[in-house]
């Protein structure tokens, strides 16, 4: 099996919720320590993460954000450690799990009635002009961009964005992009299209690959990501808007208007702003369950917000009724001399808790992670620093 550091870490981080609010930043500090790009066997993971863990951590009283997220990347790698990669029936490597996919996904979405038409997967070093300029993991040039630009239709990936899993799931996703591409390719793609492909592709074609846990960290961690460019809020926006769709008309409506084209979608897209769009000519059926869960917990339920500078998430997490804020500072680590004005700040911006002089009062802290402890999901995370 080939695999790197890097890729493993990725795929642990989409089994596993992880407090990180930022992979990427999570990632990039990792290679201030380790090179990841080297190659790692499966079997070797979790002593491979326990010493990248033991390297990251700190071994003193914690006074700097610096030294507060070296201690929350350290958690979270020990908690990635306990994957167990060994006992799991990987790929030989994450290109193979991506090639081995396109079946699974055609034959998911012929049960809706979406034939697909047969797009070579290219994976890349670079992507063609003009796209080479655009920070992407895929995409999907149609009709148009193969006349305009000399592009061949498929969908094309970059080899250096490959991860495990997300980029299957990701190919679920470009799949809906080339079908709409053909009925009216000279329409620009984007909008509540992306959201029909997060619903179609990301969440119903990827269950056919991973199971429902998965594709919910996927979406937390690329659509709930804190500081990351804004196009993936608004995928996350424009998911909100197909889920809308979807409680009303089921996967049999979306597909539907996939079918129909880009034009089509685009006007479904201000009937959903006007609040129209329960009178679209669109039939109704097929309402699956687990899509319906992932569409609920990704666009309603899970809470984005709880995400805080490293130390103060630090200090949050070891905050309980009637503690003394010198007592905190000891659970988490951290120095009391700065703890007070932290926890303070936090007490204020996020009404967890109630701080009366030196000693928390009401605290909603143990019943939040009680919360996360049921669900198995991370609500109060951090937010890495640059790099």
């Amino acid at each position: 099996m080939s695999y790197t550091g890097r890729e493993l870490i990725y795929g642990a981080l989409y089994m596993n919720s992880c407090r990180t609010a930022n992979i990427e930043r999570f990632i990039d500090h990792l290679t201030e320590y380790q090179d990841l790009d080297e190659t790692v066997l499966p079997r070797e993971f979790e002593e491979f993460a326990q010493r990248l863990a033991s390297i990251v951590d700190v071994d003193k009283l914690i006074a700097t954000d610096t030294d507060a997220q070296r201690r929350l990347i350290a958690t979270d790698l020990r908690l990635l450690a306990s994957e167990g990669f060994s006992e799991r029936n990987l790929p030989e490597s994450v290109e193979h799990g991506l090639t081995s996919s396109e079946k699974t996904v055609r034959d998911r979405f012929e049960q809706l009635g979406l034939h697909p038409v047969a797009s070579k997967l290219n994976i890349v070093e670079r992507f063609p002009e003009p796209f080479d300029k655009f920070d992407w993991a895929a995409f999907a040039p149609d009709r148009e961009d193969e006349q305009e630009f000399g592009i061949p239709q498929g969908i094309y990936f970059k080899r250096s964005r490959l991860r495990p899993l997300y980029s299957q799931a990701l190919y679920a996703h470009e799949v809906i992009h080339t079908i709409t591409g053909q009925v009216d390719p000279h329409v620009y793609v984007g909008g509540l299209e992306e959201g029909i492909a997060e619903v179609i592709g990301t969440c119903y074609g990827g269950l056919a690959m991973m199971p429902p846990k998965v594709l919910k960290n996927m979406l937390v961690y690329g659509r709930h990501g804190v500081e990351r460019p804004k196009i993936w809020s608004l995928y996350r926006d424009h998911t909100r808007q197909a889920m809308l769709l979807y409680c009303e008309f089921g996967l049999t409506g979306l597909s539907t208007l996939v079918t129909r084209g880009r034009e089509a979608i685009h006007a479904a897209a201000a009937t959903v702003l006007d609040g129209s769009y329960k009178k679209l000519d669109l039939p109704r059926g097929k309402f699956d369950s687990d899509t319906l869960s992932i569409l609920e917990f990704a666009c309603l339920g899970f809470i984005p917000s709880y995400a805080y500078s490293p130390i103060d998430c630090l200090l949050a997490l070891h905050v309980r009724s009637g503690m003394t804020v010198t007592e905190v500072s000891h659970a988490a680590s951290i120095d009391p001399s700065i703890a007070k004005e932290r926890i303070s700040s936090i007490a204020s911006e996020s009404a967890l808790f109630v701080l009366n002089g030196s000693k928390v009062g009401y605290s909603n802290v143990e019943r939040l992670l009680s919360a996360e402890n049921q669900a198995s999901v991370s609500i109060l995370r951090y937010v890495p620093g640059k790099s």
